[in-house]
């Protein structure tokens, strides 16, 4: 009941006694009652309405507890699939965030008030459309939850093209899962001084004799060991430099940092590393944002420590949190390094996904974008909800569509972002739930549609309020009162 209800209510009461207390006896029960009838048709006045017909509050209307929940909505098949997010009400000691994927419960975060930030990851095991549920649980019991869509295709690696100073066990496993994935590569390996062994993986490029701008400018990425750099000669280092710098070419250093760095090696100018003892190797537990949360097996990594430029950010690290890998921005390309010799121990030992997750890792980190990458919305999008899509690409503009559940097709208009020439933006109004398309030529981007986020139903939220019929009722009853004690005054007068 509303203050104003509450004061009229109040001056209904000294009214019937003042009824009551008159001297003249005649018609006093009808006078009390009168004056009694007052209150509850003066309440039923003041009741909030909804809307003529009034409206359900729909099942499930409880506000979140999630302030953000965050998961990329394209994936590629064998990439982690990571969530990060935040609630933003009181939750108990003892809650937990759990993460349900197709295949069941994948991962779980516990959550306080003290630190409500948590993460989850899950590694998809399949392409297509997956979806998946965060839920809070506080004392077993779930208290929130949102469903989250996910995209999944299939990854192809990047065109490498890979220089071994000497034969590698290391490129042999990498060989292996690249040509599983539909990766194409070449591996020059020297036999011996000015005599190479070449491969071909998916039918790359076969001549690498010579390093040429036009031979590199049919990969994305060169991998190579510090005897391998050491070894071209000045003309192919002058065009290796001038791929990386102006051309965006990627450039990883694979094996014997410590000695490339220490030779003067002019693609890692600014990248030092200590001796971090007498031994030449030793073993560490590697980890990097988005690895899979499986038990990691220790790995061979060069006894070192690195100390790569300020301006270089950091891949992996050891359980010292020292730095085992690094990448840094050489004009329009990149170059990284890292210290971890034996990545094919995770293989041997049963854990490919987390060799998998490694190779991605280091390969995204330095490999020349030629990719059109497609976003929406950060969280779930919803029905009737504004969905920002975002396209990157280095290409011309595309033509973008959208495809709803029932087939409908909507082009999607896109403004290009002043200080970022790659990045287009543009709105999308979903007009039912299920899963929609972002379409870019004959590529298709999933991504799911909730339903409409749940309202609170108050009168003063909804705005202009029906006149339901307990007004209408209330007015008849305080019609009908004054109405009386009117003509009770009346005959009052009239005597």
């Amino acid at each position: 009941m509303t203050n104003a209800s509450s004061l009229l209510l109040l001056l209904a009461v000294p009214l019937a006694s003042f009824e009551w207390r008159r001297r003249d006896r005649a018609n006093r029960l009808l006078r009390l009652l009168a004056a009694l009838t007052i209150a509850p048709a003066l309440a039923l006045i003041a009741l909030p309405t909804g809307p003529p017909g009034g409206i359900a509050t729909p099942r499930g209307a409880a506000s979140t507890r999630f302030q953000s929940v965050n998961a990329p909505a394209e994936l590629n098949l064998g990439q982690p699939f990571l969530i990060v997010g935040r609630l933003t009400q009181p939750t108990a000691d003892d809650a937990r965030v759990m993460l349900e994927g197709p295949s069941g419960v994948v991962d779980s975060a516990r959550v306080s008030n003290h630190d409500p930030v948590f993460e989850l990851v899950d590694t998809p095991r399949a392409e297509g459309g997956a979806v998946y549920r965060v839920a809070l649980l506080q004392r077993g019991v779930v208290v929130s939850a949102e469903t989250i869509g996910v995209a999944i295709g299939h990854w192809t690696p990047p065109t490498l093209l890979v220089l071994d100073g000497s034969p590698s066990f290391e490129t042999t496993w990498l060989k292996r899962w690249l040509s599983e994935r539909g990766g194409r590569a070449t591996i020059r390996t020297t036999v011996s001084r000015g005599r190479f062994r070449t491969e071909q993986v998916n039918g790359a490029t076969a001549n690498v004799a010579r390093l040429t701008p036009a031979l590199l400018g049919e990969y994305a990425a060169l991998l190579a060991d510090a005897s391998a750099l050491r070894a071209l000669s000045s003309a192919e280092r002058a065009t290796l430099g001038a791929a990386i710098r102006d051309d965006g070419l990627g450039l990883l250093v694979t094996a014997d940092v410590p000695a490339a760095i220490a030779a003067g090696e002019p693609l890692l100018t600014g990248l030092r590393a200590e001796s971090a003892g007498d031994a030449a190797y030793r073993t560490a537990r590697v980890r990097w944002h988005g690895a899979p949360r499986s038990p990691t097996v220790p790995v061979e990594v060069e006894n070192s420590r690195l100390r790569p430029p300020r301006s270089a950010e950091a891949l992996a690290r050891d359980e010292a949190d020292d730095i085992l890998a690094a990448w840094w921005e050489a004009g329009a390309g990149r170059v990284a390094v890292t210290l971890v010799r034996a990545p094919s121990r995770w293989t041997l030992e049963g854990d490919a996904d987390r060799f998998a997750s490694y190779w991605t890792m280091l390969l995204g980190a330095i490999a020349r974008d030629t990719t059109t990458r497609v976003a929406v919305s950060e969280g779930r999008p919803r029905v009737n909800q504004r969905a920002t899509i975002e396209v990157i690409t280095t290409g011309p503009r595309p033509t973008v569509e959208v495809v709803s559940p029932d087939g409908g097709v909507d082009t999607l208009a896109l403004a290009r972002d002043p200080f970022d020439s790659r990045r287009l933006t543009g709105s999308y109004w979903p007009r039912a739930e299920g899963w929609h398309a972002v379409r870019l030529g004959a590529r298709g981007v999933p991504f799911l549609v909730g339903g409409a986020a749940a309202a609170v139903h108050s009168a003063r939220q909804h705005g202009p309020r029906g006149f339901g019929a307990g007004r209408v009722i209330g007015f008849a009853l305080l019609l009908l009162a004054l109405s009386g004690l009117w003509a009770e005054s009346r005959r009052r007068l009239a005597r």
